[in-house]
């Protein structure tokens, strides 16, 4: 323990510690020893009448006492021109009672907007703007985020999720490449990184519309989807996430769905897969004749051929329907009614149109407060569309469900 010392001398009589000073009349004597009256956080001082005596100082003398921290009994020293006592640490101080300190906690981070991606949606090694657009998009959202949104990883879609849509013939050729013509009915070379890519891309869509459902608003870097059929492939779709994403939700309870697709071609895929299903409505607005259905009775789809009538027809089929009759709305984006796409472009259609129409969908679904979880779908690069300019297109899809109220989760 370490020692202290205290000086018995003359006047002034005053007992300081640290930067407070006590007159004597708060020193008492009692059986030959000293204390200190206050007892408070200085804690007390006693000195032994033997130390008393080696000091030379009677009990009834009020000495000097200059002390720098608690103490107890004492030894006596006779080195200094007065005597020091080397006090000995026995009782600890006590310390005053302080007032609770409130802490501050940093504000949690906002949440942003899930929008679904992994290397493997462009892993296929057949080059196309539908097996290599989504790295477009995620190296531009690196380059220059959009406020809000968040690249997420979602998880491979298994093969038995896959067969709740798809046949397992169908399945098991694109796995393999066997038979070829079926492996490759959606119309590219097969080769093996294929099912890995649609895997990933398919089962991002399905993880879009959980979290969205959850969120209020999510999304997939993904295309290539609504003219899949059951058993094959179409039109650069080999598997219909729309309709993946439809049967998950409708097996872990959601009632009512909404597909709105406004790629630039029909959905006929997603009508043959989902558009006899009474808990599922197709709104198809369309502006090229590929892959024309004829709806069920509920569902409608139309064929724009004029820009000027392409926002007006859009707001008219939203404005028919109750929103809040859904669960929630799977939306194909696709940027391929631009006038600048070589496949399906309607002239007059820019990027302003598509900047509103964009606008109105996400507007249409919060004041619905109805769930949206979309996915890129069409859009193709042409002497007219290059990739930067494809790229800003499906950007406006994002910056528009960036700006989408979000639910507490």
């Amino acid at each position: 323990m370490g020692y202290r010392e205290v000086t018995l001398g003359s006047p002034p009589v005053v007992l300081t510690h640290t930067k407070m000073e006590y007159p004597a009349s708060d020193l008492d004597t009692e059986a030959g020893s000293l204390r200190v009256g206050r007892r408070g956080w200085l804690g007390r001082y006693v000195l032994p009448a033997a130390a008393v005596g080696l000091a030379g100082c009677a009990p009834a003398v009020g000495p000097t006492l200059l002390a720098s921290g608690p103490g107890a009994a004492a030894r006596a020293s006779t080195s200094a021109p007065f005597p020091v006592l080397m006090m000995k640490d026995a009782e600890p101080e006590v310390e005053p009672a302080l007032a609770p300190v409130a802490v501050v906690e940093a504000p949690p981070e906002p949440k942003k907007v899930s929008v679904f991606y992994r290397p493997e949606y462009t892993l296929a090694g057949y080059s196309y703007d539908t097996t290599r657009k989504a790295r477009w998009v995620a190296d531009s959202l690196e380059a220059a985020p959009v406020a809000g949104l968040e690249l997420v990883a979602p998880e491979l879609l298994s093969e038995a999720a896959l067969a709740t849509v798809h046949d397992g013939g169908y399945i098991a050729a694109v796995r393999s490449g066997q038979p070829r013509g079926l492996a490759q009915s959606q119309g590219w070379p097969w080769d093996p990184g294929l099912f890995p890519m649609v895997l990933a891309s398919n089962g991002g869509a399905v993880a879009a519309a959980h979290t969205a459902l959850q969120m209020g608003v999510a999304g997939s870097l993904s295309s290539g989807l609504h003219h899949a059929r059951r058993a094959s492939g179409n039109g650069n779709c080999t598997f219909n996430g729309l309709a993946l994403a439809a049967r998950a939700l409708l097996a872990s309870g959601a009632k009512r769905i909404l597909v709105l697709d406004l790629d630039a071609h029909c959905g006929g895929g997603t009508d043959e897969l989902l558009g006899r299903d009474e808990r599922v409505q197709l709104v198809d607005v369309s502006v090229y004749p590929f892959d024309v259905y004829r709806p069920q009775q509920r569902n409608t789809l139309d064929m724009v051929q004029r820009a000027a009538d392409y926002l007006p027809v859009i707001r008219r089929r939203l404005d028919a329907l109750d929103g809040s009759a859904f669960d929630i709305c799977l939306y194909n984006a696709g940027m391929d009614p631009h006038e600048g796409c070589p496949l399906g472009g309607l002239r007059g259609i820019t990027a302003t149109v598509l900047a509103e129409r964009e606008h109105v969908v996400f507007d249409w679904c919060r004041q619905h407060n109805l769930p949206v979880s979309f996915v890129l779908a069409g859009g193709y690069i042409g002497p007219a569309l290059d990739t930067a300019g494809l790229t800003d297109l499906h950007r406006l899809t994002l910056t528009a469900a960036s700006q989408m109220p979000l639910r507490q989760a």
